[in-house]
């Protein structure tokens, strides 16, 4: 089980200034923490990061385990979900690499990264979806 108090310096270090160093050390110290790792609304490392735009730390997530980009959250939020609700295009293109299937998963309230993008009008993410599906 992970310690609250690494929980909760991951948490923060995915939330701050980027700080992959610190990421991947306490990375491993627990090889399994990727895996494990929970925070609120079920959300793992790699849905905080996409949140956040911390580009470095989504790369270093999904090098030790890109299996991180189809886990769901409670809401069947991607991590692609995120990022393209944020409008970050170089985590959605990270993500949608890891993951390309997950361009077309549905959330909670049936939409998937691209109209999510587009309700929000995130044109440069709209773009690069499909630009990708031609």
């Amino acid at each position: 089980m992970v310690g609250e108090a690494l929980e909760k310096k991951l948490y923060n270090n995915a939330l701050s200034e980027e700080d992959v160093a610190t990421v991947s050390q306490l990375l491993q110290q627990d090889p399994y923490l990727v895996q494990t790792l929970l925070f609120p609304c079920s959300r793992n490392l790699l849905h905080i990061a996409a949140m956040n735009e911390q580009t470095t730390i989504v790369e270093e997530v999904l090098r030790l385990n890109p299996r991180q980009a189809w886990i769901l959250d409670s809401q069947k939020l991607s991590p692609l979900h995120i990022a393209a609700a944020e409008g970050h295009v170089e985590i959605c293109k990270k993500l949608s690499s890891a993951a390309p299937e997950a361009c077309f998963w549905r959330d909670s309230h049936d939409m998937n990264p691209l109209h999510i993008a587009a309700m929000k009008g995130h044109v440069e993410v709209v773009e690069y979806f499909l630009e990708e599906s031609t």
